[in-house]
């Protein structure tokens, strides 16, 4: 009985990671959706406080950031998904990454939106 309370206990654990997840990168979209029509076609990607501008781009680069943050939180989950019942240390390690890869996602789209 006790180790059915602890299954239920770890896929409840992953269960709010997951939505943590989801909920965050939900809001560097809506985020990024809504900044959008602010920026103009052309946008620093980069910026270096020696050098100055580095790198342009277009405004669709906003996306891409986005898609490839979503690329590593789907691939970080099904990895997570794979490792539960042989590795759990490795699962809940690959979902806490993703909430830190949302996390980053959320502050390079603020950067990003603030530099233009």
């Amino acid at each position: 009985m006790n180790r059915m309370k602890a299954v239920f206990a770890t896929r409840r654990s992953l269960a709010v990671l997951i939505t943590v997840n989801i909920v965050l990168m939900g809001a560097a979209f809506l985020f990024a959706h809504l900044s959008y029509d602010a920026l103009s076609h052309t946008i620093v990607l980069r910026y270096d406080a020696a050098e100055g501008v580095d790198l342009f781009g277009a405004r669709s680069s906003v996306w891409g950031i986005w898609a490839l943050g979503l690329a590593m939180m789907a691939v970080n989950g099904i990895l997570a998904y794979e490792f539960f019942y042989r590795e759990r240390f490795l699962s809940y390690l690959l979902m806490a990454a993703n909430v830190l890869l949302s996390l980053i996602v959320i502050i390079v789209l603020g950067m990003l939106f603030g530099m233009n």
